[in-house]
């Protein structure tokens, strides 16, 4: 399934997906880590994100950073905590 198809898929609550992404970014910022749920490779597993679906979730959230006003810095620290998250996330 890719993940441009987890708003259609019934086990995914995009109400939840949104907060767990800005709970993640928070954290990945330098805030709090107010993520409870699982880890990243069970949260993931099965859902056949690839590559090219990662990569676009990186350009939205690169693109949400800059249009909260979020300063360069910040946003290359984000990105270089979600890199390395690459290979627990892809599984296809």
């Amino acid at each position: 399934m890719s993940a441009l198809s987890l708003a259609r898929d019934e086990s995914t609550r995009m109400v939840d997906q949104k907060r767990h992404m800005a709970l993640f970014l928070a954290a990945a910022a330098g805030g709090p880590n107010g993520h409870k749920g699982l880890d990243m490779r069970a949260a993931h597993a099965g859902r056949g994100i690839t590559d090219a679906d990662f990569d676009r979730v990186m350009g939205h959230a690169a693109t949400a950073l800059a249009d909260a006003g979020v300063d360069d810095a910040t946003t290359g620290q984000v990105a270089g905590a979600l890199m390395p998250l690459r290979s627990e996330v892809t599984t296809a």
